[in-house]
């Protein structure tokens, strides 16, 4: 197959070639040299509103599993794991990037599920604030929430 940027491609552009297997895609961009990361921090903002109550628990051990699984698919990569939890606005805690998975997901089981309001903004501020590392890193945040944005914040939360 051949990936092409939707619309195609006018002045300069890149076209990629691939192909599919048993083993996923594999894809090729011509003329672009790159390495695999040798760091990855991985940031998680989820809502602790009164909406998530039964979420908690279960996103604590997912957590666990997901970035178990991660460090088993890339041995050798330096992970860390941050979190950040939002309830109503001045309610936001932010647990900053750590190498211990169970530590982070420690802190996410012991939220107390509260208010209404989606502060969401305010806990993407304060992820984006944590000592993410430049170079060589894999940056990645996850947001798990299953409201919108507090009204007013939504453009400027996506």
């Amino acid at each position: 197959f051949t990936a092409v940027p939707p619309g195609g491609c006018s002045g300069e552009c890149v076209a990629a070639t691939g192909s599919t297997g048993s083993a996923g895609i594999s894809l090729v961009i011509e003329g672009v040299d790159g390495e695999l990361p040798s760091a990855l921090d991985v940031v998680f903002v989820v809502d602790a509103t009164f909406s998530m109550n039964d979420e908690i628990a279960y996103l604590a051990t997912e957590l666990t599993s997901v970035m178990d699984r991660v460090q088993e698919a890339i041995p050798g990569v330096d992970i860390r794991v941050g979190l950040t939890v939002y309830r109503n606005p001045g309610m936001t805690l932010a647990y900053g990037l750590s190498k211990s998975i169970s530590e982070r997901a420690d802190d996410l089981r012991q939220q107390r599920v509260g208010g209404s309001l989606e502060a969401m903004i305010e806990a993407l501020d304060a992820a984006l604030e944590m000592d993410w590392r430049g170079g060589n890193t894999a940056r990645v945040m996850f947001v798990v929430t299953d409201e919108p944005p507090e009204r007013g914040t939504y453009a400027r939360t996506v």
